[in-house]
């Protein structure tokens, strides 16, 4: 049976549903501006069976062919009445892509997917039980990365999935101010997205503390109740952020030039007698599974700081699948398995957490393939607000700070100003170290933290908007 949280096709049809008359107009604002929220419409699935993160293509049968893309967004089924009183199931979606199902030429053809360099079957979705109408389920996952690259090959600027950002989940933040979730909340369900799918991507805006989030998620997944060593996840928290070795954690950070010699294995120099002999040697993760294979009964987690900054497929080579619960404890040939004889497997104990920027363009170099492994958890500006209350104690002075925040986070997304998209707002890092309301603290926050990030985004937006002193000062006011 289909993992029914994996992929879904919705049916269209314009005779119970004239979509340009209703909200196709929202739908293509909301993608073309990025929203934050996303918009969201309402869709009868016809079952029960369908997760939050579930992937949708909406296929208008007329036409065989596919017409738009998203995800379910509702953490639940909702059963009700619909206007002319049949009893049906309803799940909210939001869309990352769109095409003019009225143009012939738009879309993704059914018959497209049967023919090289695609190869799928025809049959490619199927209903389940008593299912009816136009909701079917991926036959199998295998074919979702095929069938993700013919769609974006089909839609000319369409740049790929983005359940890692906002369209991906409703927003858990209040309109304004610190974010409706707790800090603990938040570490909470990263580590319950971790356990379901034991690797996640903490992605977001700069500054918004994802990497120092990384230590107290590896906490709660460290933790052994009367661990003598490692301690509480206060404890464990601390030794991380304070640079302690710990047997079961590792913390990494990639850049371009790292690759699969680093991480997995590679050849090395080893001086010998009238020479230099060349043999493989373990890398960073090859070691890790390794120790992690001795200690099956606890947990070991791997950071990776910046993961998008590398080429990941040359990182990971072969291991990429190797990532999945289904396929961890596999034996896996690396390139030199044939030197060695030794294959390597991913143990089940082996959480990775890695982090990256939105605005850092290299996430569209990440392949499909390896998207799909992961979970993916916006950190937003209002999450990283949560950090202001810890570093700054004194009420009216964090007020202050988290107004100030706020109102020029809505100058870099106004349309009439900057208009760059959320990914681009300022997380509560480069605000935390205002320590009194004086002009001297002010002045030292411009100077150190905004004017210059400020000035590369009026650069990026090409916006003839500048936001000036004068413009932060009245702020302040």
């Amino acid at each position: 049976m289909a993992n029914l949280k994996t992929c879904i096709q919705l049916g269209f049809n314009p005779g119970d549903m004239d979509w340009k008359k209703e909200d196709y107009d929202k739908v293509v604002d909301s993608i073309e501006n990025k929203q934050d929220p996303p918009y969201t419409r309402e869709w009868n699935v016809q079952a029960k069976a369908v997760g939050k993160g579930c992937r949708v293509f909406v296929y208008y049968a007329a036409k065989k062919k596919f017409i738009a893309s998203g995800y379910v967004v509702s953490d639940e089924v909702t059963t009700k009445e619909d206007s002319k009183g049949k009893t049906k199931n309803w799940v909210q979606v939001t869309f990352d892509w769109i095409v003019d199902y009225e143009d012939e030429n738009a879309g993704l053809a059914y018959e497209t997917l049967k023919n090289a360099p695609y190869g799928l079957s025809i049959n490619l979705f199927e209903k389940q039980g008593q299912i009816q109408g136009g909701c079917a389920f991926l036959k199998d996952e295998g074919a979702l990365e095929t069938l993700e690259k013919a769609w974006q090959e089909a839609c000319p600027g369409y740049t790929g999935p983005q359940q890692q950002s906002s369209s991906s989940t409703p927003s858990t933040t209040t309109a304004k101010g610190v974010s409706a979730m707790t800090h603990d909340e938040i570490v909470k369900e990263i580590c319950d997205l971790i356990q379901d799918k034991l690797q996640v991507i903490l992605t977001g805006a700069p500054g918004t503390g994802k990497t120092y989030l990384t230590a107290d998620v590896a906490a709660k997944l460290l933790f052994t109740e009367g661990d003598p060593i490692y301690g509480d996840e206060k404890a464990i928290a601390d030794k991380i952020r304070n640079g302690k070795e710990l047997d079961r954690y590792e913390f990494v950070q990639f850049h371009p030039s790292y690759d699969y010699s680093d991480f997995v294995q590679g050849l090395k120099p080893e001086p010998v007698s009238g020479g230099v002999n060349f043999k493989p040697q373990p890398g960073l993760f090859y070691k890790f599974c390794k120790n992690a294979m001795s200690e099956k009964e606890k947990k070991f987690v791997m950071v990776i700081d910046e993961i998008n900054r590398a080429d990941l497929s040359r990182v990971f080579g072969e291991l990429f699948y190797g990532l999945e619960s289904g396929y961890r404890n596999r034996p896996i040939a690396t390139q030199y398995t044939y030197l060695t004889g030794v294959k390597l497997s991913i143990p089940e104990n082996i959480y990775i957490i890695g982090t990256m920027n939105d605005i850092d363009r290299s996430v569209e170099s990440m392949d499909f393939a390896l998207r799909r492994r992961f979970g993916w958890r916006e950190i937003t500006a209002e999450d990283s607000q949560l950090m202001l209350e810890t570093e700054i104690k004194d009420n009216a002075l964090r007020s202050k700070v988290i107004k100030l925040m706020n109102s020029i986070n809505d100058i870099i997304t106004s349309k009439d100003k900057l208009n760059l998209d959320p990914a681009y707002k300022l997380g509560a890092a480069y605000f935390k170290k205002v320590e009194a309301d004086t002009p001297k603290e002010w002045d030292k926050l411009w100077n150190t933290s905004l004017k210059i990030i400020l000035d590369d985004y009026r650069r990026t937006s090409r916006s003839n908007y500048e936001i000036k002193k004068q413009v932060f000062d009245d702020f302040l006011k």
